[in-house]
């Protein structure tokens, strides 16, 4: 087995995503139906990963780095390949992500956030553009808390996020046009 930092699992609960932290980092991708691990990533992951989500279709993982600057990568686990589809270095400004998660009806759309501040992310064969917005108490005029994680909302229309705080707050994102010209 491996130290286990962070785990995901696919919309119909088949695959099932590991991850660790250390010397020599893994990610494995196990079918929970027999309990057999699938496939095993190695390399191209730093020290580690903290955070991990499967996209719908279970076809994409996301990562985030533990190094800083973090790193946030789209990897294609069901083909040959070793290395991410696409990669962002984040700006250490905007925190330590911990928590990323992929849109339910778009495997293209990120979010993922720290204590302070959500990012979203956009993957095409170009890149991975990303977008951060940030939240403070003066946006709200009362105390936020920290934000823990931060989600879709699954209505088809890909256009609302909500993150939870610590103060049982819910912030709620408008994303539709976050993602343009960029």
């Amino acid at each position: 087995g491996h130290p286990i930092t962070c785990t995901a699992v696919s919309g119909d609960r088949r695959w099932l995503a590991t991850a660790d932290v250390g010397a020599d980092p893994l990610i494995i991708i196990w079918d929970s139906y027999s309990g057999i691990p699938v496939r095993t990533f190695y390399n191209n992951l730093g020290q580690g990963i903290v955070g991990v989500a499967m996209s719908q279709d279970a076809r994409y993982l996301a990562t985030i780095g533990c190094q800083v600057p973090q790193v946030v990568s789209v990897w294609d686990w069901t083909n040959e390949r070793e290395t991410p589809v696409q990669s962002v270095a984040l700006n250490p400004d905007y925190g330590i992500q911990t928590y990323i998660t992929f849109s339910h009806n778009d495997s293209s759309l990120l979010a993922s956030n720290s204590d302070d501040q959500v990012i979203f992310y956009k993957w095409t064969a170009k890149g991975l553009s990303v977008c951060t917005t940030p939240v403070s108490d003066r946006d709200f005029n009362k105390s936020v808390g920290l934000l823990s994680q931060t989600v879709f909302l699954p209505d088809g229309s890909n256009h609302w996020a909500l993150t939870g705080t610590s103060e049982g707050c819910a912030v709620v994102w408008e994303t539709s046009g976050l993602y343009h010209n960029r």
